[in-house]
């Protein structure tokens, strides 16, 4: 089993022994006072999901970006063409 766990039922994440080694954090948490560490420590970890998040978010847009660019040019190709089709059937009506 692993550090981190779901409770499903609880609709929570738990974490068991856990344990960072990092300067950065070291020192960020030792310049707290203990009253709020909790606090800071649950508002860390809802930055960094929030990050992640947009990350792969930011990911999946660059990815598809040039796909989705191909495929409304595709659109676009294909508006315009109905247009023109459009446009010379009403002129053929207007002149016959």
């Amino acid at each position: 089993m692993g550090i981190v766990n779901i409770n499903q039922q609880l609709k929570r994440v738990e974490i068991k022994e856990f344990e960072i080694e990092n300067e950065i954090v070291f020192n960020f948490f030792n310049n707290l006072s203990t009253t709020e560490r909790d606090e800071k420590l649950l508002r860390a970890v809802y930055i960094g999901v929030l990050a992640l998040m947009e990350d792969r978010i930011s990911s999946f847009l660059a990815k598809t970006q040039n796909e989705l660019g191909t495929e409304l040019e595709s659109l676009k190709m294909l508006f315009d063409m109905k247009k023109e089709l459009l446009f010379q059937i009403n002129n053929q009506r207007h002149i016959g």
